[in-house]
């Protein structure tokens, strides 16, 4: 476990790059693709997803955001009957040691009551773990 998660206070599981949680540019039928290099990271960051693309940008430039990380941690969660994983879009740490967790949905999905009442969840979840789930939206 790095340093990032056990000041997170999270135990993420173990992951190549790209590896368990989900490989963000797959051979799908999106029109969107992209490749980002991060000065912070230090490494290409992939994307598929224009809204993805910008926060990129935004997590790159921020002088408050110290880091960041694509799908840092996979949570798995019960949902009726099915066993489900969730893995927020970016975890950042801010230059004054927060740290927050950022999913990236367009508002038209956010405001479908079963993705609000998921995101509500999530938000206590990672409030308990001594983080915050952020959402952001076009």
């Amino acid at each position: 476990m790095d340093e990032w998660h056990q000041r997170a206070g999270l135990v993420p599981q173990t992951r190549p790059t790209y590896g368990q949680t989900r490989n963000p540019v797959t051979p799908s039928g999106r029109e969107f693709r992209a490749k980002f290099f991060s000065w912070k990271n230090r490494r290409l960051v992939r994307c598929e997803s224009v809204l993805i693309f910008d926060t990129l940008f935004l997590t790159e430039f921020a002088p408050g955001i110290h880091l960041f990380e694509e799908q840092p941690i996979t949570v798995k969660y019960r949902l009726g009957w099915r066993k489900r994983r969730y893995a927020p879009n970016f975890g950042v740490e801010l230059r004054n040691g927060r740290r927050w967790f950022i999913e990236v949905k367009r508002s038209e999905n956010l405001a479908k009551p079963p993705n609000a009442e998921q995101f509500d969840e999530f938000s206590k979840w990672f409030a308990s773990k001594g983080g915050g789930l952020l959402d952001l939206t076009e």
